[in-house]
């Protein structure tokens, strides 16, 4: 939606528990710093209605409709996205690529053989945590929220699995280098992929209690971090260089 001030009055109708009008909308874009005269608003109200978004109900004012719902979630959906962009850009340069592609280099080591061990020593109550982890995870992934932690809890509760307490501090010191899984989400967000793809087969390889494919499977995982990375770091260049040149 175009309008900033159209999506905030959708906003304010879908929270209201009861149809509102001009006056009620007049009072609620005040008070985040939005002065508009109630003439504006009619014309704005008049204009969502039109679109089917609003439904008048008599005097009593009006109502959002699903299809303004629907509007609604979408405009959200849209500011969010471009605001992953933003703080994605923001948090990209040279610098932290090298050092990002050195912790993943790092971590594939390291996981590979948690990985392998972990097939061997998990339990049945680490195998249910991975499991409550994998469906927060995608519960968060369709909601566009955050599972940074969970992705860390993950491969931590690998870790531990492996029953050997070197490997598994020294995931936890290389995991939280830079807010790693953080960035990971941003670059999944910017490239329309769950950063979770390879855990199912993890878990599954895990609940097999193959080592064989654990570690396959983690390896993959790792290596297709670096290519997206990569890809991604040669993508945004080209788009600086066009944008600079325009």
């Amino acid at each position: 939606m175009k309008n900033e001030r159209s999506l905030k009055i959708l906003e304010i109708v879908s929270r209201a528990d009861k149809p509102v009008g001009s006056w009620y909308i007049a009072n609620k874009l005040s008070e985040v710093g939005i002065e508009v005269s109630f003439a504006t608003i009619g014309r704005d109200l008049n204009s969502l209605e039109q679109k089917g978004f609003l439904k008048k109900n008599g005097i009593k004012g009006r109502t959002i409709t699903p299809l303004g719902v629907e509007a609604l979630l979408k405009s959200k959906k849209k500011q969010s996205i471009e605001e992953h962009n933003t703080k994605l850009v923001n948090l990209i340069n040279s610098n932290v690529l090298k050092n990002f592609l050195m912790v993943l280099e790092a971590r594939k080591t390291i996981e590979m053989t948690t990985a392998r061990l972990a097939a061997q020593n998990i339990t049945d109550n680490e195998l249910k945590k991975l499991s409550d982890i994998l469906t927060k995870q995608q519960k968060s992934y369709m909601l566009n929220k955050s599972a940074a932690l969970e992705d860390i809890e993950f491969h931590r509760t690998i870790a531990i699995a492996s029953r050997n307490e070197v490997l598994s501090s020294l995931y936890m010191f290389i995991a939280t280098m830079g807010q790693q899984s953080e960035l990971f989400e941003q670059l999944w967000r910017k490239l329309h992929k769950p950063y979770m793809g390879y855990h199912q087969s993890i878990y599954e390889s895990l609940k097999e209690h193959s080592p064989e494919k654990a570690e396959k499977y983690m390896e993959a995982h790792l290596n297709q971090l670096c290519r997206d990375v990569e890809n991604f770091w040669h993508e945004f260049n080209e788009n600086k260089s066009i944008s600079n040149d325009s």
